[in-house]
């Protein structure tokens, strides 16, 4: 191997003062995908919390509905006894 061959090719040293050298860029990766973590975490729990609120409501009113059609139905059926009742 020539003098410039071993110029060229990377020591131990060398590679370790280049990932030193890169260390706070890889660090700034990490403190960035943790905050974008922290983000979609706190997106999801309102996600959450919205949907279980939308079924709630969803649940209310088709009690709400079923409520009001047997009301609508024992309403239709007293004015048709009444009608059947009349008419005999």
């Amino acid at each position: 191997m020539s003098f410039y061959a071993c110029l060229r090719a990377p020591t131990p040293a060398l590679s370790r003062l280049v990932q030193l050298n890169k260390l706070p860029q890889y660090a700034n990766k990490v403190k960035d995908l943790r905050h974008e973590m922290v983000v979609l975490q706190e997106r999801s729990s309102r996600l959450a919390k919205r949907a279980i609120k939308l079924q709630r409501k969803r649940q209310e009113d088709e009690i709400q509905e079923e409520l009001e059609r047997r009301k609508f139905a024992e309403q239709d059926q007293k004015l048709a006894a009444k009608v059947v009742s009349s008419s005999s």
